[in-house]
């Protein structure tokens, strides 16, 4: 189910008067900067001396997705409008100088996102023609700040919470995401990638490492950073919930998600949290970092911030799997790392929680209605109840086993279904549940 970018970057490309052809390889380097090694300083250190464009650069990403998502099929929708965007921001910048550190900077960002430009589909095919009527405020913040917003990676579908055993980087409207460390597929299966991309927000952690665009954003409730930034060896930040605005972003529990930046080196990642920060009137949770947040966080990247530390770990890789004992190797290695630079690390006894919560089931209807109903009374998806409709007529209609949606959708199922008056028994578990996930969360180290 790979998308055809290529006719996509073309017709970028016929749009705009910049001369670098698409190649049938990527381009390398603009001059003598290295573009795998390129960082968000040294790019605005070759702006600064003419050496790079920020038009150049949106092209050279443009060459590298051509080359290489086919591979990968990581990215879900480019901006037709990214290469204008550039020439316009390389004009301001000769007339007034740099607006911030992301200025012309082009970004590839999660698709349950909202940019005006583009679908906002969770990877879902129902909301494949779903343009929202404004910007994220994160996103927003990205154009105020001179950023170019590449295009939109894909996720594993509604943030891996439409069904239970789907693989990570999967949705109906995009197929499997690959990891570009091992693009290839498992073989005799239902078709997903033999090496994991991780997930939720796999697009966005392959196509960074592919290095498809300068740093990248994802969005996480429980892993869904970390989880594709381990798997191609990124650097990912889930920022404490608030840090940034959540407005504009299909959800699944609001005490527990937030977008956060995906990058290939420490300093890049440090950039973009510092620079997304603030209070926004559109989530109140962004006020409970009133004094708290900054706009600039590399000041705290020092090489002697181990000096002193305590950190804790609870699992190691088991050595008996197939590639356990080079992980464990990898792993102790780390930790040695880790020990010889000041800090101490143990091994803590982990308890799992016993109870099952509710929590992601309920905020995940009351969220996600929420969000449909932003869309617009033009909008064919309104609730939780029409994306179970949807799935149900297309099966109906298209009773392929193999189809879109082979994985099922068990927690649309039973999400839908929550009773969300504020005294139903639905709601006092929720609260009971919620109370107790904080309560572990607090208590669990033995």
């Amino acid at each position: 189910m790979l998308r055809p970018l290529h006719q996509q970057i073309a017709a970028v490309a016929l749009a705009t008067t910049f001369s670098t052809a698409i190649l049938p390889r990527p381009a390398a380097a603009a001059d003598s900067l290295k573009l795998e090694d390129a960082t968000i300083t040294s790019i605005q250190e070759a702006f600064k001396s003419g050496l790079l464009t920020s038009q150049k650069l949106v092209q050279l990403y443009l060459n590298r997705i051509q080359a290489y998502d086919p591979l990968l099929n990581s990215i879900i929708s480019l901006n037709p409008n990214a290469l204008a965007e550039a020439a316009a921001l390389d004009a301001e910048r000769v007339t007034s100088g740099a607006r911030s550190m992301m200025m012309g900077i082009p970004v590839l960002i999660k698709d349950n996102i909202d940019f005006s430009l583009l679908p906002n589909t969770a990877g879902f095919l129902g909301l494949k023609d779903s343009v929202p009527p404004d910007n994220a405020t994160i996103v927003q913040k990205l154009i105020d700040a001179g950023a170019i917003i590449l295009g939109k990676t894909s996720p594993t579908e509604f943030a891996n919470y439409l069904t239970s055993g789907m693989p990570a980087g999967y949705n109906s409207l995009n197929g499997y995401t690959l990891n570009p460390y091992n693009p290839v597929l498992q073989p005799n299966s239902d078709g997903r990638p033999l090496l994991s991309p991780g997930g939720s927000s796999a697009g966005s952690g392959s196509a960074c490492a592919a290095n498809l665009a300068t740093i990248c954003i994802g969005t996480e409730t429980s892993g869904s950073i970390l989880s594709p930034s381990n798997q191609n060896s990124l650097v990912g930040i889930k920022p404490t919930v608030g840090l940034w605005s959540r407005d504009g972003i299909i959800p699944i529990a609001a005490s527990q998600d937030t977008a956060g930046p995906m990058a290939r080196n420490v300093t890049d990642a440090a950039i973009l949290l510092g620079a997304l920060t603030g209070v926004d009137p559109k989530d109140p949770q962004t006020d409970t970092q009133t004094g708290l947040a900054k706009t600039d966080y590399t000041p705290y990247l020092k090489k002697d911030a181990l000096v002193g530390a305590k950190l804790g770990y609870y699992t190691k890789p088991n050595s008996n799997t197939a590639s356990g004992a080079e992980q464990l190797g990898i792993f102790n290695a780390a930790i040695n790392k880790i020990r010889s630079l000041g800090a101490t690390v143990t091994e803590i006894a982990f308890t799992p929680p016993s109870n099952t919560s509710t929590v992601l089931t309920y905020e995940f209807k009351r969220g996600l209605n929420l969000y449909l109903a932003t869309l617009g009374s033009t909008a064919t998806i309104k609730t939780i109840d029409d994306v179970y409709n949807f799935i149900n007529q297309y099966l109906a209609d298209n009773p392929d086993p193999n189809g879109p949606f082979k994985y099922g959708k068990v927690r649309i199922d039973t999400s839908r279904l929550i009773d969300l008056s504020p005294t139903s028994a639905d709601t006092l578990r929720y609260l009971n549940d919620r109370a107790l996930d904080l309560q572990n969360s607090q208590t669990f180290w033995n």
